[in-house]
């Protein structure tokens, strides 16, 4: 960093200190797309990245020269402005650069949009170490917040379904072992219990979120002694014999 030298006073007499100036610590590249590259081999991005950070960075491209990305069919073939590094600095790119890209969040998978985001940010910071540009324009760009992950409701659903089994499937109780027992296989097995023991129908569609009686059936099937037990205690003759 060097400074230069102090030409004119502010308001009041007081000393008005220039902005220091970054030396580039090597020639800045001929164009943003050389620049990508250059940070590609110079911060040792591993070759199975490389490919996903090249076409984040040339997303970015677009919309560093205040245009939108391509999406969709109209991305393949489409050749990226040609511009300097140094654009990046332009005062009134940031704001154009956020509406960019809150249009294109609206468009694309917030996962999607995250990634372009970072990958983004680690260019630029390393460009400015490299002293070829001053600013970052996404500094005022929030990430967006991540959709609710499906799968992980559905593990806790499997996770209550364990707690639920009976005592008989627990090793130290003369039980089932669980070695080779899935959530999946668990869970159904929950349910067959629980159809042995008398859980209605819409009862047993309701905990297990299955959406037909004929995909339930596939699970929740009472064994032969349960039937047998089922029909002897509902079995008026055998309840006066008793």
């Amino acid at each position: 960093m060097a400074g230069e030298p102090v030409t004119e006073l502010g308001s009041g007499g007081a000393l008005r200190l220039p902005r220091a100036r970054v030396v580039p610590l090597s020639a800045p590249p001929s164009s943003y797309t050389a620049a990508v590259e250059r940070y590609l081999t110079g911060a040792g991005i591993a070759k199975s990245s490389a490919r996903i950070y090249r076409i984040s960075l040339t997303t970015w491209g677009w919309m560093l020269t205040g245009e939108p990305a391509p999406t969709g069919p109209a991305r393949r073939g489409a050749k990226p402005p040609v511009f300097p590094i140094a654009a990046i600095d332009d005062p009134a790119l940031p704001e154009a650069l956020a509406e960019l890209a809150a249009a294109r969040a609206d468009e694309m998978d917030a996962d999607t949009v995250n990634r372009e985001l970072s990958i983004a940010r680690k260019a630029i910071g390393w460009w400015q170490r490299q002293g070829w540009i001053e600013c970052d324009p996404t500094i005022g760009i929030a990430r967006r917040p991540a959709p609710p992950d499906p799968t992980k409701a559905l593990a806790q659903n499997q996770i209550a379904a364990l707690w639920r089994l009976p005592a008989l499937l627990s090793p130290g109780r003369g039980g089932l072992p669980l070695d080779g027992w899935t959530l999946h296989r668990l869970r159904h097995s929950a349910l067959t219990h629980d159809a042995e023991g008398g859980t209605s129908t819409p009862m047993l569609l309701a905990r297990s979120r299955h959406a037909s009686v004929r995909s339930l059936e596939r699970y929740a099937r009472p064994g032969v002694d349960a039937v047998a037990r089922h029909v002897a205690e509902r079995d008026p003759a055998a309840r006066r014999r008793g």
